[in-house]
């Protein structure tokens, strides 16, 4: 399993030169500014080169990337080549100055990317074991806090509708109370971005007492609520000063209840079926007829 540290959804190389430039060494600089300057063309430079367009020593060009955290200059050139055909955090930062059309196309690049980086934080093994859980569930309770209560409510309509009992609460007296009607046929599941939401963990550490399944849908890893829970599934980490961060994290949380639902429904869709069908039937006595000139709508009385 791919771990938060090794997403591919990091800060860039541009970013990382920027942000850390004050701190580097005088000869450090030399190389970083002119690897901001000329990006793309030292990709197929060698250190030597790299070095004597700079100005400095090959060993600066070294320490420098050991300072930016990347293991040689080997992966600093693959991160430089990345971003060349990727769009980086820094070019997707809506800009006061962007027209509509940038902003719609920095939205989407910066979604796809991060949707990109879930894909490569998931390990398969780990998404069936939470779809099994889900799929054989007597219920399903969904938990969360802020931004992610709208992937939690979400998560627990797309869960009824094909058939899975879901149910979200918000109001956390009533997610305990929920929780110890619970049993070890049951999941709670929690959707949190830092994973120490009180009400999240102390509803995991609530279903861990009564035997049931748990699983925490988090951008980080090493959290309390990890501890609690029997399947920790991840989202990117928010790591660009960007106003798409938070929207984002959330249409990622919801693309993991997605997979879920999708890895569920493939074990189990059988037995769904005829739940689904009920599901379905109360979605369509909750609309009017398609024929809209047919329709008899009567004034209120006053």
């Amino acid at each position: 399993m791919k771990t938060n540290e090794e997403l591919l959804f990091q800060e860039d190389y541009y970013s990382k030169l920027s942000s850390r430039f004050n701190d580097l060494s005088k000869a450090e600089q030399r190389a970083a500014a002119y690897i901001m300057e000329h990006g793309p063309v030292c990709s197929r430079m060698s250190v030597a080169q790299l070095a004597e367009a700079a100005g400095c020593s090959g060993a600066s060009v070294v320490r420098l990337c050991k300072d930016l955290g990347y293991s040689g200059y080997a992966e600093l050139r693959f991160s430089i080549q990345q971003s060349a055909s990727n769009p980086s955090n820094r070019r997707l930062s809506i800009l006061e100055s962007d027209s509509t059309e940038a902003v719609v196309d920095k939205a989407f690049r910066f979604t796809q990317q991060s949707l990109n980086s879930v894909l490569h934080l998931l390990d398969m093994e780990t998404l069936n074991r939470a779809s099994r859980m889900i799929a054989n569930a007597r219920q399903v309770l969904l938990c969360s806090m802020g931004s992610a209560c709208g992937a939690a409510l979400a998560g627990a309509n797309h869960l009824l509708s094909a058939g899975i009992n879901a149910t979200f609460q918000s109001d956390d007296l009533l997610i305990m109370r929920t929780v110890s009607y619970f049993g070890p046929e049951d999941v709670v599941i929690g959707i949190n971005y830092d994973g120490n939401s009180k009400s999240v963990v102390d509803a995991l550490m609530a279903a861990k007492r009564v035997k049931a399944a748990t699983i925490l849908i988090t951008s980080i890893e090493k959290s309390l609520g990890a501890k609690y829970a029997d399947v920790l599934l991840l989202t990117p980490k928010r790591n660009a000063n960007s106003s798409l961060n938070y929207s984002t994290t959330t249409i990622c949380q919801i693309m993991l209840v997605h997979l879920l639902l999708a890895n569920a429904w493939q074990q189990a869709g059988t037995k769904l079926e005829a739940k689904t069908q009920e599901m379905r039937a109360l979605t369509y006595i909750k609309r009017y007829a398609a024929d809209m000139e047919k329709l008899d709508v009567k004034p209120m009385k006053q």
